[in-house]
């Protein structure tokens, strides 16, 4: 069995009593689900003028910050470090794993022919990882484990003792041992709490589905890959909160979304394409899920 594994809870700086909480929990879908309804009109409305490559995720950026403003507590919304030293640790371990593994694969491949020769330009490597850390990190984590996460959890405080585990004891002897060996590989003990849940799947995953639409332009198009980025999306954005409740900032989400979308998107492609550009981050996230990410959970911040 794995040993249990506890990461902290919500940040929310306050105590509130359990009838403010059921209370709040419709003015807090309301409100986070407006703003980001707002940034979908803004991004539909953008893209219809040519202009959806970089201005949708400012306004991505501003309606966080607004979100965050209209309560007057950026300690609460991620807006605090507790240990400097271990948020850089961890996110040169993120970073080591997810770009240095995961580059040293990709040209392993492309020396075992597993892929095709891409073509690697510094200036194209750095533009894109700006973009990536500023615009897809950082805008989205800002926005979904800064504000909505942390609203959301300010009511919907139920927690959850584990992260992709299963109660063996509960099941039948013959499933036993199986998944005594995936919990041992995946499965995570650590509290953590429903709104972390329901910004991950919710407001987080499934609408990466609506990236194939735009009622403005009329796009309606969901693809295969549509829906699988969507349903990565889903386990991620899981993952980015439960690092967003145990650090109380958005650093090392950042960090880790970054790393992740920038080496399958672009640097992983530009070393070898084809099915190299596609082992390379799947080995890299195997190789953190198998023991790093147990460890940043066992961790004090």
């Amino acid at each position: 069995m794995v040993k249990a594994r506890r990461c902290l809870g919500m940040n929310s700086g306050h105590e509130v009593r359990e009838d403010e909480r059921v209370g709040g929990k419709v003015p807090a879908i309301l409100e986070t689900a407006i703003l980001e309804a707002a940034f979908f009109l803004i991004a539909w409305y953008l893209s219809a003028l040519n202009l959806g490559h970089l201005l949708p995720k400012v306004a991505m950026i501003v309606l966080a910050l607004l979100g965050v403003a209209i309560h007057g507590s950026p300690k609460s919304y991620g807006f605090s470090v507790r240990n400097p030293w271990k948020e850089l640790k961890w996110s040169l371990y993120v970073l080591l794993i997810m770009l240095g593994l995961g580059g040293a694969v990709a040209y392993l491949c492309l020396a075992l022919g597993l892929g095709a020769p891409g073509r690697v330009s510094l200036s194209k490597v750095v533009t894109d990882a700006l973009h990536y850390l500023v615009m897809v990190g950082f805008a989205e984590e800002l926005f979904f484990r800064g504000y909505v996460q942390s609203r959301l959890n300010e009511v919907f405080t139920r927690e959850y003792e584990s992260l992709l585990g299963f109660r063996c004891t509960r099941l039948r002897l013959s499933l036993r041992g199986f998944l005594r060996l995936y919990e041992s590989l995946l499965g995570f003990r650590c509290t953590w709490h429903q709104g972390t849940l329901i910004t991950a799947i919710l407001y987080f995953g499934l609408p990466h589905v609506l990236t194939g639409i735009n009622p403005l332009t009329g796009k309606y198009g969901v693809s295969a890959q549509t829906l699988m980025i969507a349903a990565s999306a889903c386990f991620l954005g899981l993952i980015f909160g439960v690092m967003r409740e145990k650090t109380g900032n958005i650093i090392l989400p950042t960090i880790t979304h970054f790393s992740i979308i920038y080496s399958t998107f672009s640097l992983f492609p530009s070393i070898a394409g084809g099915f190299a550009s596609i082992i390379a981050p799947v080995v890299a996230l195997f190789v953190f899920f198998l023991k790093p990410f147990q460890d940043f959970l066992n961790d004090e911040f």
